[in-house]
């Protein structure tokens, strides 16, 4: 009943007051997936799989939905378009973690990304420098720390989430 009432809460509190311009991703069985290119003019091809929520300048932040268990549980594929030329940047990264992939240089063809294993967590406050970004909401996000819990999806800021940074070099 609770956490009803707080919903409710959630949901008047963002659509009074203004709020109503305010973005709200909802995360429910989806990862958060950043890219940031050092060049701008670069577009995510969107699949049933990958949508974008956010490009800007030369950051793109999409969600990526979950697969069951099988090849699309661990092998991912992010296909980006600049001008005419297509970039396929591969990783075998798994699911139920919001990844972070920094300082990439667009090259035609297909790369693969190895997920080091010393990699820590970092909130997204402290890498991304956008405001409105960092100010959107986030509903139903997964928290590994609740797994098996009764309350695993939480509503936070997004400048709350939790990233693994990922370079690729």
């Amino acid at each position: 009943m609770s956490k009803i009432i707080f919903r409710l809460c959630f949901y008047f509190a963002f659509t009074s007051c203004g709020a109503q311009n305010q973005t709200i991703f909802d995360l429910k069985k989806n990862d958060v997936i950043a890219f940031s290119f050092l060049e701008n003019g670069i577009k995510l091809v969107e699949s049933s799989h990958n949508q974008e929520v956010y490009n800007s300048n030369q950051l793109i932040v999409l969600k990526r939905r979950w697969a069951n268990i099988g090849k699309n549980y661990f092998e991912k594929q992010f296909i980006f378009i600049k001008e005419l030329d297509t970039m396929k940047i591969s990783c075998n990264c798994g699911q139920e973690k919001n990844l972070y992939f920094t300082d990439i240089k667009f090259e035609k063809g297909e790369i693969e990304i190895q997920l080091p294993s010393n990699l820590n967590l970092e909130k997204a406050k402290n890498i991304f420098s956008d405001k409105k970004l960092n100010n959107t909401n986030v509903i139903n996000s997964y928290n590994i720390k609740n797994k098996g819990q009764k309350d695993t999806f939480v509503d936070l800021p997004f400048k709350e989430l939790e990233f693994l940074v990922i370079s690729k070099n």
